[in-house]
């Protein structure tokens, strides 16, 4: 039988060189001296990497008390599933790592996290690997887009399913929300039958799952935090490299606080931070991410021509429609060809915002153009059942666009499971109350009330630990970068003043672009594996930043 890749990465405590051509056409890294003190650069950094089959009884115990008990986290292989290999062109290598769903239940229920391992072709230049956590809280990894990190920065590549996500088992997904999604479509935020009908669902999902004997409250960001240690002992690493984007950050930042000492480098691209966390500056964010568009196309002949005062536009457009919301009976999308009937869609002032929103945040700012359009679309009375604004709305898999950065791939129940134990009990209501006063429809949008709304129905307990003090990436080497056009992300200057007086932490303000800096540009991604190589070393050359081109405001 032939030996998997997974086999051959073989634990040891001594330095050692893994034997050559073992089961794969993808050469194997070597492995590393051992490990200097953090700080030190790339090169110096090391790694061991084993199977579930092959960690040594050194590892298994840390990783049996990384868990609070006797219990010991094993990692077995496993075929990779079709998606996954279906968009990859190297082979990957998979796994499962059988974890307690509760670590405070010793022979509780356990359950089962997926892994899959990219190496980069010819094998690694550095020894440290790149764990990559996700884009959105309560999305499914897009292995197709991560993959490629494992060439740009030359390193063996892990990516993780999260606990209730994806391949990981068991799966928290909430089909009983998509169901009422086309419904959901045809009610604003803050009708109440919109609410109810919410809830109805939410609560459905919950009882399901909660009869099937899942413990709704253990999937939260410190158990998906554990859950990473967990594999890093399970697999004999000594320590890594973090990248995580949007909201799924905050499990880098869970972990950064929790386990520092077993990373190496964290960056985040577009990072949600513990505080303010990603609800309270809502309001901030999109007026941040307005304002840039609004020079951009200041600064664009044409979309000046068409908008010379866009900020006005928009307001002016958001009143139309919550003074006269319009009606549409949508066809020809996927979501209606499932359903079997048009799609009911109600466009007030709100749903114009969500759209923005979620517009902005897609395809690194490349649907702009659509906004100003769409915009000049309301106030001239021309919008129609094609456009993409009416598209979008009837599409929404329920509740989820421009409240969310992340809809395609939505686990909504490990999504209101963190958002209702970890996010919502340190909303600051206040400061959204003052950010939004005197425009309703913005109130309407961010009103805590309607993002928490399932939380009720969810019935998880807070998680009754408040962000930590300080610097959010508790003195490790970061990156951390941001779109100027991120309508979901804290502005750069807040940011920075959240990581003010940490001296590891590197805050870059990508012009320009949008949510999800690495995934439309060469430029920041330059930067992040110049970093990589030497986190300690003097700030990467930035020079590429003033290259990058202008927004496309032609849609």
């Amino acid at each position: 039988m032939k030996t998997s890749r997974l086999e051959c990465l073989v634990a040891v405590l001594t330095i050692a060189v893994l034997a050559a051509g073992c089961g794969s056409s993808t050469p194997s890294p070597t492995a590393p001296p051992s490990p200097p003190a953090q700080g030190s650069s790339a090169v110096a950094s090391a790694v061991v990497s084993a199977s579930a089959s092959a960690v040594v009884s050194a590892s298994a115990s840390a990783a049996a008390s990384s868990s609070g008990s006797s219990f010991t986290p094993t990692f077995a292989e496993t075929p990779c599933p079709a998606d996954l290999t279906a968009v990859l062109v190297d082979p990957p290598a998979c796994g499962y790592l059988a974890v307690l769903e509760d670590r405070a239940k010793p022979a509780g229920r356990t359950i089962r996290v997926f892994v899959a391992r990219v190496d980069p072709p010819g094998g690694t230049t550095t020894p440290d690997p790149l764990l990559v956590l996700g884009e959105s809280l309560g999305e499914q990894m897009e292995y197709g887009g991560v993959a490629p990190a494992a060439v740009r920065t030359h390193r063996s590549l892990y990516v993780v399913d999260m606990r209730g996500i994806g391949h990981s088992e068991p799966n928290l997904d909430c089909p009983e929300v998509r169901a009422i999604g086309p419904l959901l479509a045809g009610l604003p935020l803050g009708n109440s039958t919109h609410g109810s009908t919410l809830a109805g669902a939410v609560k459905a999902c919950h009882d399901r799952l909660t009869g099937a004997g899942i413990d709704l409250a253990a999937y939260d960001l410190a158990s998906d935090a554990a859950d990473i240690e967990d594999l890093r002992l399970a697999l004999g690493i000594d320590r890594w490299d973090v990248g995580a984007n949007g909201s799924a950050s905050r499990i880098g930042f869970e972990l950064a606080n929790r386990y520092p000492d077993s990373i190496r480098a964290l960056y985040a691209d577009s990072p949600s931070i513990p505080s303010p966390d990603q609800l309270s500056i809502g309001p901030a964010a999109l007026d941040s991410a307005m304002a840039g568009l609004a020079a951009a196309c200041a600064g664009d002949r044409t979309c000046s021509r068409q908008a010379p005062d866009l900020p006005a536009a928009v307001d002016e457009a958001v009143a139309k429609l919550d003074a006269h919301p319009l009606t549409f009976d949508v066809n020809g999308i996927p979501a209606a060809t499932q359903l079997g009937r048009p799609i009911r869609v109600v466009v007030d002032g709100a749903a114009l915002l969500r759209w923005i929103r979620a517009s902005l945040s897609t395809d690194g700012g490349g649907n702009a153009g659509f906004v100003v359009r769409d915009v000049l679309r309301v106030l001239d009375g021309k919008v129609t059942a094609t456009d993409p604004l009416v598209a979008a709305l009837a599409s929404d898999p329920g509740d989820c666009l421009g409240l969310y950065p992340g809809c395609e791939r939505m686990t909504f129940g490990a999504l209101y499971s963190i958002v209702c134990r970890d996010i919502g009990p340190s909303v600051d209501r206040a400061a959204i109350d003052q950010a939004v006063r005197g425009r309703s429809a913005w109130a309407q949008l961010f009103d805590p009330a309607a993002i928490l709304a399932p939380c009720d129905a969810w019935s998880v307990a807070p998680a009754g630990q408040a962000p930590a003090a300080g610097s959010p990436t508790a003195g490790v080497r970061s990156l951390l970068m941001s779109g100027a056009l991120d309508p979901f992300t804290i502005p750069s200057a807040q940011l920075a003043a959240a990581v003010a007086g940490d001296p590891a932490a590197t805050v870059l303000e990508i012009p320009n672009q949008s949510y999800n800096v690495l995934g439309y540009t060469e430029c920041p991604r330059t930067i992040r594996n110049a970093w990589l190589d030497l986190p300690s070393g003097p700030p990467p050359d930035t020079t590429c930043l003033g290259h990058i081109g202008p927004v496309n405001l032609q849609p």
